[in-house]
């Protein structure tokens, strides 16, 4: 029993290809989310040296440390997020 493939009919469905999706992760557009996944790194970073190596108090390490998070935050939402993408993609 053969089939012939010129008589089949064949569904065709639109899919979600990367053009067309929204680009967000984690709520934020385009690449911002590795600006806060840096910030937060170097406010680890900054947390472990002043606390551990310079010995300072945990509360007073902690303010500088946060300064590097803070920056990232009020840079990707504040300046970014909902902003046009600088970059311009070729349309073929």
């Amino acid at each position: 029993m053969s089939t012939n493939i010129a008589n089949r009919e064949w569904r065709f469905t639109e899919t979600n290809s990367s053009d067309d999706s929204a680009g967000k992760t984690w709520g934020l557009e385009g690449n911002l989310f590795w600006f806060l996944i840096g910030g937060g790194f170097t406010s680890v970073i900054t947390l472990l040296l002043l606390f551990s190596v310079w010995r300072w108090t945990l509360m007073g390490a902690a303010v500088p440390a946060a300064i590097p998070l803070g920056l990232a935050l009020f840079y990707a939402l504040a300046l970014r997020q909902g902003r046009a993408s600088r970059v311009r993609h070729r349309s073929l």
